[in-house]
């Protein structure tokens, strides 16, 4: 296996903090002599004859004055790991300076090694350009790390089993095999030749360009579930905003007072529904104010407005259609995207004798107004009609029928090649007998297209970008 690289890389791989168990990995063509030079194996009291694959239990130099931890080992000859190159991870105690104090040690060797600390996503590079992992597999290794929900996760863990990677192949079959068609014509112009005819070439472009679709809303769905879904509390002062915030994330996040006014900047928390992120935003009472403080929350209200996915829209009083509906236009909202709460039930609704919720005096009232949901944030009362709302909108923005994980850099690569061969299908100034040539080219071009979203074709700025998102250590 040829190597990439002559130097040999380390790096804490753990996270930064303390913890019981701390792994370093070295990853270069002497990590095997370098393991030597700081293990010692307590069965035989030697640092060598260490085996490829074979754990060991031993005593590892810590610091330049021979103090000892005692640590397990394995040495992993390339290239079948990894990077591709021969591989050592030591595991030992997880306190940061320990672990730093064997950098430190491993790093001192540089005299008899050619040894320096890895670069953030370093190991990774190593995998890819030692052709172990192709670059939608090392971009969906940073991915799995940072992803906060089980979908995310999933999607991400598909990618490193070549999800991805197949529909771009798949894609790339169908544009070659109306590459090759045409490129015979050029050399054997001449002779009667079956080759493939317009109306098959254009079949062929529109199946590829819905797959291509298909990826480019799979770019949407990955937005959704790596940010999750933007939910903003709005509405008029003391309507019981910061309440129902309270209520839906079940702890008190937001100052609740009878005073007016009393949430003046966007307080936010979080929540899982049906396994998507949920981001929701207490905002700042809708009114005319002096305060300029108050102000500056109320601009900050409508600008948040414009961009969430979901606003649930609170009112106190049981206003008729006409009011609700000047309500929401004076707000300047979308109805598309809006759920309208009327709140203190328990005080609109009770019941004259008992004091309790009257549930017919509530139906009474939604049978009038059936896309309004009655609730009492004091009791609870109409909560979960609310949170059923919510994960009915999730339902509407995330499908999880056919998701493939998509990251911006290759949702824009998809979209150039999306957008050339709508080019060749819909500006028909091209015609298929006389400029078979410029098909031919704009097709290869967008084969190199796809190649980039796979790294069969990537410059080395673009490798600098991908992997410097990558913690140190991956």
């Amino acid at each position: 296996m040829e190597r990439y690289f002559k130097d040999n890389i380390v790096a804490i791989v753990t996270p930064n903090a303390n913890g019981p168990i701390g792994i370093i990995r070295i990853s270069g063509q002497e990590s095997k002599q370098i393991l030597e030079k700081i293990f010692i194996k307590r069965s035989k009291k030697t640092t060598k004859n260490i085996k490829s694959r074979q754990l060991c239990f031993g005593l590892l130099t810590t610091s330049i004055h021979d103090v000892f931890d005692e640590a397990l080992a394995v040495y992993m000859k390339g290239p079948d790991t990894f990077t591709g190159e021969d591989v050592v991870e030591i595991f030992c105690h997880g306190n940061l300076c320990l672990l730093n104090s064997v950098i430190r040690k491993i790093l001192s060797l540089k005299t008899e090694f050619k040894i320096r600390a890895a670069e953030p996503g370093e190991f990774s590079k190593r995998a890819y350009l030692n052709d172990k992992i192709d670059l939608t597999k090392a971009e969906s290794i940073c991915e799995i790390i940072n992803a906060e929900t089980e979908d995310a996760l999933m999607l991400s863990i598909q990618n490193t089993h070549g999800k991805l990677r197949l529909y771009i192949e798949e894609i790339k079959v169908l544009l070659t095999e109306i590459l090759a068609q045409i490129e015979v014509t050029f050399e054997f112009s001449e002779e009667d030749l079956q080759v493939i005819g317009e109306a098959k070439v254009k079949d062929i472009l529109i199946k590829i360009v819905d797959r291509l679709t298909t990826l480019e809303q799979g770019y949407e769905q990955t937005v959704i579930l790596e940010r999750g879904i933007n939910v903003a509390i709005v509405g008029d002062v003391n309507v019981g905003k910061s309440s129902l915030f309270n209520e839906i994330l079940l702890e008190e996040k937001a100052i609740v007072t009878d005073a007016a006014g009393t949430t003046r900047d966007i307080v936010e928390g979080s929540l899982l529904l049906d396994g998507v992120k949920i981001n929701v935003k207490d905002t700042a009472g809708l009114r005319c104010t002096d305060n300029p403080i108050e102000k500056i929350g109320i601009g900050k209200t409508n600008d948040l407005i414009k961009t969430v996915d979901i606003v649930l829209f609170v009112i106190d009083e049981p206003f008729s259609c006409e009011k609700v509906k000047q309500k929401i236009e004076e707000a300047m909202l979308s109805i598309d995207k809006t759920i309208i709460i009327l709140n203190k039930a328990d005080i609109l609704f009770a019941d004259a004798d008992s004091g309790l919720i009257d549930p017919l005096a509530i139906k009474a009232y939604t049978d009038a107004m059936s896309d309004v949901v009655v609730v009492s944030a004091r009791t609870r009362f109409g909560l979960n009609e609310v949170i059923n709302k919510i994960k009915a909108q999730i339902r509407d923005k995330v499908s999880r029928t056919c998701m493939v994980h998509i990251n911006q850099r290759q949702c824009l690569k998809i979209f150039e090649v999306k957008e050339r061969l709508l080019k060749l299908l819909n500006g028909t100034q091209l015609s298929f007998e006389c400029d078979r040539e410029i098909i031919a080219e704009e097709i290869r071009i967008s084969i190199d297209t796809l190649d980039e979203i796979t790294g069969a074709i990537t410059s080395d700025d673009v490798l600098g970008e991908i992997f410097s998102k990558f913690c140190v250590g991956k």
